[in-house]
């Protein structure tokens, strides 16, 4: 029936519509109106690319067509992209016109409901030749990633240290029983100590709290092994005389969007009455201040304003900036901040105590690896000793000429002659011969590594491309 075929396909977009990440839909937007649309009609061509003989290869000229288009669009777009407000470069990113051909791209998929569409390898070749004219025109300085700085043990030490009543903030004076400031003073210690996002704990603005963002009833205690839903003045006196633990749950977020993953992975804080960074303490003493009722806790943002309303971005950032200028950051360097900082602290004070990659990428809630080796930066003075160790490390020469003579008497591995060349390389750098097993453990590499390296290669561009635009 024709009403209740309407109703089955109105149903389905709105329902797709709502899945989609609300700045990624904003990210497609923006791509559409700017950029795809003006190019399309430039072209004279329909900017919805419906053909999917093309799309799928079917049409062996006609896919080759489609790639010529995606592949021409990141130049047509960097030739009329404005640099980034802000951020002092001389021209835009090569790398941002490629996030702009990954919109497209994923709007055609996720939103139109496409199944195919030209690979954006595509793009990211014209995108890694634009790259190597950026560096020739600008330097290679210009095309780094203008990732935000750590903050330090001195830094949070000092800005947790404005927490005390009497200090002139702004327009605003510290009041340690005013529940607006206790508020602050909690989400500060939680940032130092969880590495939750800014989006985590406030909201952009238009954005309407909801169920989904943290609140109230996300907080919890575990006293003498009890948990408890709630703290009241004797469980409080009990938690700073005998110890315990505030329980935290954390909420979805930009890489766990239904909290399916990291949801159910309570943080544990532990109390201390004496620690400098402690959330737990902060958290209890908030907790006592704002006396919510327990049927309120699931409705009730955990963190507040001095409004008693959630925090908003534009909010939090300028507060955090006023108080990085109280404690001594030159204003020259304050755009080296944001409340990013926190979660970049975090992963590099665990590296620097020594914890593994895989726990820090636990505890900051990381779904992949790539971001833990972007933000756990190592310390200056480990990063020191390992060079210093490896100058006293034995390294065997290994001369290119004898290569060839050694990959005759190897021959190809598998009908490959590129496992001949990696074996070659290794039984001249080590002087020795390989036995069967030694020999089956090696990787084997083929033809298709080709593709598999442009694949990888363009994985790093599309990082690049997301840190430089999504950073704050």
């Amino acid at each position: 029936r024709p009403e209740r075929l309407r109703s089955v396909i109105t149903n389905f977009l709105n329902a797709t519509a709502k899945a989609a990440n609300k700045s990624t839909a904003s990210g497609e937007d923006s791509a559409l109106r700017l950029y795809w649309k003006p190019y399309c009609e430039w072209l004279g061509i329909n900017p919805v690319r419906y053909n999917m003989d093309a799309h799928s290869g079917r049409n062996a000229d006609l896919y080759a067509l489609e790639c010529a288009i995606m592949g021409g669009f990141v130049p047509w777009v960097m030739a009329r992209m404005p640099p980034k407000k802000g951020s002092g470069r001389p021209a835009a990113l090569p790398t941002s016109g490629l996030k702009v051909a990954g919109h497209v791209r994923r709007l055609h998929l996720k939103r139109y409901h496409f199944p195919f569409f030209v690979p954006l390898t595509v793009a990211a070749q014209s995108c890694e030749g634009l790259c190597k004219q950026y560096i020739i025109d600008h330097g290679p300085d210009a095309l780094y990633p203008q990732r935000k700085e750590p903050l330090t043990n001195e830094i949070v030490h000092a800005l947790l240290g404005l927490f005390s009543t009497g200090v002139k903030i702004g327009a605003r004076t510290v009041d340690t029983e005013n529940v607006g400031w206790a508020s602050l003073e909690a989400m500060f210690h939680t940032l130092a100590q969880t590495g939750f996002r800014k989006a985590e704990v406030s909201l952009a603005s238009g954005v309407e709290w909801n169920f989904s963002h943290i609140a109230m009833g996300d907080l919890m205690w575990l006293i003498d092994g009890v948990v408890y839903e709630y703290l009241t003045p004797e469980l409080y006196e009990r938690l700073r005389t005998e110890g315990g633990y505030a329980l935290l749950r954390p909420p979805p977020s930009k890489s766990d969007p239904l909290g399916l993953h990291w949801g159910a992975c309570t943080i544990y804080l532990r109390f201390d009455d004496n620690a400098q960074i402690c959330a737990a303490r902060a958290l209890a003493r908030m907790e006592m201040l704002r006396k919510v009722a327990p049927e309120a806790r699931k409705s009730t943002p955990l963190f507040i304003n001095f409004q008693r309303s959630v925090w908003r971005h534009t909010q939090l950032t300028e507060i955090f900036r006023m108080m990085l200028l109280l404690v001594g950051v030159p204003a020259e360097r304050i755009g080296n901040y944001s409340m990013h900082s926190w979660r970049i602290y975090l992963a590099c004070a665990l590296l620097a105590a020594g914890a593994s990659k895989g726990t820090i990428q636990a505890l900051l809630r990381w779904r992949s690896e790539e971001a833990l080796n972007i933000y756990a930066r190592m310390n200056d003075a480990v990063y020191a000793d390992h060079l210093a160790a490896a100058g006293q490390a034995k390294v065997s020469s290994v001369r290119t000429t004898s290569l060839s003579n050694i990959m005759q008497k190897i021959g190809s591995v598998d009908g490959h002659q590129q496992a001949a060349f990696q074996e070659a390389w290794l039984r001249a750098a080590t002087d020795q011969t390989f036995d069967a097993k030694t020999a089956a453990e090696l990787p084997r590499h083929d033809e298709d590594d080709i593709m598999a390296d442009l694949n990888a290669h363009s994985k790093q561009l599309f990082q690049l491309a997301k840190e430089c635009d999504d950073e704050d």
